[in-house]
């Protein structure tokens, strides 16, 4: 036995030409997917080959790293296995169906999930199974209704399709079913490959235009053995064929796993088609063939991976020489001789024995026929009863009839029982799963229960523990309450021993609001002589605005004057210096005279601005009288809201001050505006009118017309003296 691979091998291999690799067992089935290859041993022994992608080796890990280059050993027992692209399935010698990988979640080692299963097979994502009842079953992927049930979710439990199927194949997205001599196909559509025209995909089986099927194989295109013919159709290197087309004739076996397909002949040639990016046709080359092309002789078994392919040839025949053929021949030919020599021995002693048997014979005929005869008048006696007999033998067969019609009635519902007990079995688990559930919930409630209850009954204690405090300061506010309702009962008594004061107070507070009415009077006049004040201060500051600028202008005569008084100090001439010096005294006691002048006016003006802020003093001493005068009102009225007697006997006020201490702060006020106005008064004496003002600025001035005249005719007599003497000079 020989094993060969190509293409893109699982150990990541590209190979053109069929390679010859070592196994170290018989096998008598090999299955392969995406990167994995499954081998079946004579001894019913299960390998796993390839990389772990999803956990498909069934070694416990899902690891992608872990890759096997040696068969790994799976399960025992096993009859039957196939290969998906990342999943698998067996069946063991008790018909119970086993899988792994990305079936629904990866699951990492085999997993039953039927009994009673006679048939398996794999599609690329979706797996179909059939039980000893003819019943097919799937699981998987339902995307494009390969799996032929209504629905497009992922069918996540094994789900009953359809009744009387004979076998199954499963492609990338597309199913075929075979029942008795007729194929149906369910899936998509969109290369072809259900062999129906005029539809996209469907999710009901139809039937495919065909003869008798022997054999069906599905990936991305189909194919099927009718008579030892060989049909394809679907999309491939060869185009798109939309019904069955005879592809190659004398072919027993055929594998399709997505665009590659392998089939073999009655010599045991090994035929290739499909796609060839990466070798997979082993030819040797990847140029892509639209027939199929030749590959290896003498194979028994093969697989067909997405990328690669796998063969076993068949055990080899023992070679012999002629001579050794002649001499079994003629061994053989002696052997047979004797053998007949024998038996020829064998029956003549057996034909004297049958003679001598014979003459026997005769003589008990002879004696027999006298029996015979005694017979015959039996038998006639008896053919009456017989009759009667057979009548009854009618009756009992139908009643034999009416039992078996009974008892396949019996064996049917008994076999509808027992599919209702199987569905109540596993309602059953599910039932104790969920109650395994909601017995966890009550356990995990009753903690949280006994734990509020603890926390209730520490806050509970808290609770008690404020309450205690509560009625404890409830209490001692009773007994505060007690109190102040003893020294409300004594301030009552006291208010109305207070009532007689109040008309006294009314009395002395009428007598402040007529001298309230005098202050105003005065303040308004006050204001009068404001206003006239504020006029003479504006007329004071323009005059002193002009003296200002007229000082300006005397010093810089000043300035020209000395200057001209120093260069004149330079020369030799002593009457001249003298009058100079004399004039520059006179000129310096003028500016002196100036300056005091200015000193003056300043405080002048100092002294108005004083008088003015007393003025502005006495109208916010004013002003505070009068909201003191509106506070008193306000907390006549507010005393009078607050206690239940006549207005005329209540005046206590809202800020907590007893009656008496308000008339006491009235009396200080009304003396401060006493002062104030008595202060007002010796102001207006003291301060002299605006007209009077300006008068006396005028006739105090030092700054006369006169005074400017003989200043500038002392300069120009000056100039003139300056004059004659440089004239002097140049002479």
């Amino acid at each position: 036995m020989s094993v060969y691979i190509w293409g893109t091998t699982p150990s990541q291999e590209e190979t053109a030409t069929p390679k010859q690799i070592t196994i170290n067992f018989q096998i008598t089935k090999v299955s392969c997917g995406e990167e994995h290859m499954l081998f079946l041993s004579n001894t019913n022994q299960l390998y796993a080959l390839g990389t772990n992608n999803y956990g498909v080796l069934g070694i416990g890990s899902d690891d992608y790293s872990e890759r096997s280059l040696t068969p790994q050993l799976i399960q025992s027992n096993i009859i039957d296995m196939d290969c998906g692209w990342n999943h698998n399935i067996s069946l063991n010698i008790n018909n119970n169906a086993f899988v792994w990988g990305k079936v629904l979640n990866d699951i990492t080692q085999p997993k039953q999930i039927g009994q009673s299963i006679r048939y398996i097979k794999c599609g690329a994502r979706h797996t179909m199974m059939i039980n000893n009842k003819n019943q097919l079953y799937a699981i998987g992927a339902n995307d494009s209704g390969q799996c032929g049930i209504q629905n497009t979710k992922r069918i996540s439990e094994v789900t009953h399709v359809m009744d009387n199927v004979l076998t199954v194949a499963c492609g990338v997205s597309h199913s075929l079913i075979k029942i008795n001599q007729q194929l149906l196909a369910c899936g998509s559509n969109n290369l072809g490959q259900l062999g129906i025209q005029g539809i996209k995909n469907t999710f009901k089986p139809l039937l495919v235009d065909i003869p008798k099927v022997d054999q069906i194989a599905a990936g991305n295109h189909s194919a099927a053995i009718s008579s030892g013919n060989l049909y394809i159709w679907g999309s491939g290197c060869f185009g798109t064929l939309t019904k069955p087309t005879l592809f190659l004739p004398d072919i027993v076996d055929v594998k399709i796993n997505g665009t590659l397909g392998l089939g073999v002949d009655t010599q045991g040639q090994l035929y290739s088609w499909g796609s060839n990016v990466n070798g997979e046709l082993g030819v040797g080359d990847t140029q892509t063939r639209t027939e199929a092309v030749k590959v290896l002789k003498n194979i028994q078994h093969f697989g067909v991976g997405i990328n690669y392919a796998i063969a076993i040839s068949r055990p080899p025949q023992p070679v012999t020489t002629e001579k050794e053929y002649l001499a079994k021949t003629l061994q053989i030919e002696s052997d047979e001789r004797s053998a007949l020599e024998k038996i020829n021995r064998e029956l003549k002693s057996k034909f004297v024995e049958l003679e001598q048997c014979n003459s026997d014979l005769r003589k008990l005929l002879d004696v027999k026929s006298e029996d015979i005869n005694t017979l015959q008048a039996q038998v006639e006696n008896y053919s009456g009863t017989l009759a009667n007999q057979e009548s009854q033998i009618k009756d009992l067969k139908q009643q034999c009839q009416r039992h078996q019609t009974f008892q396949k009635d019996a064996i049917s519902k008994l076999e509808k029982y027992e599919e209702f007990i199987d569905e109540l079995e596993n309602q059953l688990k599910i039932k104790n799963e969920e109650i395994d559930g909601l017995t966890n919930q009550l356990q995990n409630f009753k903690d949280s229960l006994k734990q509020y209850q603890d926390d209730e009954t520490s806050q509970l204690n808290q609770f008690k523990n404020q309450l205690t405090e509560l009625t404890e300061q409830l209490n001692y506010e009773q007994q505060v309450n007690e109190q102040l309702v003893e020294q409300y009962s004594k301030e009552r008594e006291s208010f109305q021993q207070r009532g007689v004061l109040i008309q006294q107070y009314e009395f002395e507070i009428g007598n402040l609001q007529s001298q309230n009415k005098t202050l105003a009077s005065q303040t308004s006049s006050s204001l009068q002589q404001h206003q006239k004040l504020s006029e003479g201060l504006t007329i004071a500051n323009h005059r002193i605005e002009s003296l200002q600028t007229q000082n300006a202008k005397l010093m810089q005569e000043l300035s020209l004057l000395r200057t001209s008084i120093y260069s004149d100090l330079q020369k030799p001439q002593a009457l001249e210096v003298q009058t100079i010096i004399g004039l520059n005294k006179e000129l310096t006691e003028l500016n002196n005279q100036l300056q005091n002048k200015l000193r003056e006016k300043d405080a002048e003006i100092l002294k108005l601005k004083s008088q003015l802020g007393n003025l502005g003093t006495l109208k916010e001493s004013r002003q505070s009288l009068s909201s003191q005068m509106k506070t008193s009102q306000c907390q006549n009225q507010l005393s009078q809201q607050n206690l239940n007697i006549p207005r005329k006997q209540k005046q206590e006020s809202p800020n907590g001050k007893t009656i008496q201490e308000l008339l006491e702060s009235a009396h200080k006020h009304a003396k401060y505006m006493k002062k104030i106005l008595k202060s007002s008064e010796n102001f207006e004496s003291d301060t002299p009118s605006p007209k009077k003002k300006l008068e006396f600025s005028k006739e105090n001035s030092f700054i006369k017309n006169d005074s400017l005249s003989e200043v500038r005719e002392r300069l120009n007599k000056l100039q003139q003296n300056r004059q004659l003497y440089e004239q002097k000079l140049r002479i």
